[in-house]
This record gives structure tokens, C-alpha cells and sequence, in this order.
């Protein structure tokens, strides 16, 4: 469960949260090379998630190759959680 504590790991699951995507896409929606991650960095972190059980990464074996991204029901629960403490964290305490 260590890779959603890595670079990027959150902006991944937020994009796969409502549709599955190819590789290509998912880096463009999460900036790969500009600044924000390498697609050396997307691709271990996309692997990290699978590992972890929060991303399902289907490999078609077509031509060209096609991979796609999607949330796992543990990763969707897990930005659901974290949106939760960010909401807590923006109430006033008393």
C-alpha cells in the first residue's frame, strides 16, 4: 500500500476514477513531461498500483499493443477516504 504515498499515485487514481484509459492518455492527463512525471516514473507507478491492488491494468494483444488503465473497487474506496479527511481537515474546529 506504499505506492499511494508516491509521486503522482493520487492524480493516477483521481483520472482512472470515472473512466478506464490507455497509457497515452493517462499521461497526458496527469502532465507526464512537464515537470510533474516521467513516463519512466507513470509507468513504475502504474505497476506499483497494480501490485497494491488498486489499479487493473488489461492487456490487449492487438497491433499496435493496447493497455488499459482502470480503479479497482480498494482504489476507489481509497480516494473516496481521502477526500473524506480532506473535508474534515477544511471544517472549522470548535
Amino acid at each position: 500500500m506504499s505506492a499511494i504515498l508516491k509521486k503522482g499515485a493520487k492524480e493516477i487514481l483521481t483520472e482512472l476514477e470515472h473512466n478506464s484509459k490507455r497509457f497515452n492518455e493517462l499521461a497526458r492527463r496527469v502532465r507526464v513531461d512537464s515537470s510533474k512525471l516521467s513516463k519512466h516514473t507513470l509507468i513504475r507507478r502504474l505497476l506499483e498500483l497494480e501490485k497494491d491492488g488498486l489499479v487493473f491494468r488489461t492487456v490487449y494483444h492487438s497491433r499496435p499493443p493496447k493497455v488499459v488503465y482502470k480503479i479497482a473497487p480498494e482504489g476507489r474506496k481509497l480516494i473516496q477516504m481521502i477526500r473524506d479527511l480532506k473535508k474534515r481537515r477544511k471544517r472549522p474546529r470548535k
